[in-house]
């Protein structure tokens, strides 16, 4: 599987989900964001970094996380 190297900041992953999007929706995303850059994040990539974050935590004696959402409109 191959990971989109932009999706790794300094603090955090971020990126576009998903396998498609309406027209409607990019859209959106454009007026809100510019330009589509496409998917960056499918849902395999997802589930390894779940799997991933899950197996770090877990190793350090973690029992909670925080998964953050995007609060601007077109986050829905």
């Amino acid at each position: 599987m191959k990971v989109s190297p932009s999706i790794f900041r300094e603090y955090d992953v971020r990126g576009i989900a998903g396998k498609e999007f309406s027209q409607k929706a990019l859209e959106e995303y454009e007026k809100w964001y510019g330009k589509f850059p496409g998917i960056t994040i499918t849902p395999e990539t997802a589930v390894a970094l779940g799997k991933a974050y899950g197996s770090v935590i877990r190793r350090r004696g973690g029992k909670n996380i925080v998964i953050g959402h995007e609060i601007r409109p077109y986050g829905e």
